[in-house]
């Protein structure tokens, strides 16, 4: 069940009551950033909510970012969430479990490291990224979908 919408510094997250978990959903007029930390969690009417994922094309077309620091908590980046960025490299958090769609494709990501937890890797994930020259992959990673 979606409870709410709420903006902090410029970032909307949508809450979900139940779990007591967000999805950063949109970073306003922020088309020009160069670098964001995401919280962990954020807090709204004394009731502290897990940051566990970035939604779908939350960064997406973000020419400028180049650096981006993850919650701790996270499970999932939505699809294409970081693609059209600026990233050249990007610490996943060992908690997370799937990436989606195209989420970082035509970026110019370097290297990256899968974590253990990691379980999914869905279509074209980094596709397009012509730079990459190193994936290192956890040991359950159980799905890597086509032209990953």
């Amino acid at each position: 069940m979606i409870n709410r919408m709420i903006e902090e510094n410029g970032m909307v997250f949508q809450l979900f009551e139940n779990q007591r978990t967000a999805i950063l959903e949109i970073v306003l007029g922020a088309k020009d950033l160069k670098s964001i930390e995401i919280p962990t969690e954020i807090k709204c009417n004394d009731i502290t909510y897990t940051i566990t994922e970035i939604g779908k094309e939350c960064f997406f077309e973000y020419y400028n970012l180049e650096s981006v620091i993850l919650p701790k908590n996270l499970l999932r980046i939505s699809d294409y969430a970081f693609a059209y960025t600026n990233i050249k490299q990007i610490t996943l958090p060992y908690t997370i479990e799937v990436i989606g769609f195209r989420s970082f494709c035509s970026t110019p990501l370097e290297h990256i490291q899968l974590p253990n937890n990691l379980n999914m890797l869905d279509e074209g994930v980094f596709s397009e990224c012509q730079k990459l020259k190193k994936v290192e992959v956890g040991q359950n990673l159980g799905i890597i979908s086509h032209y990953c």
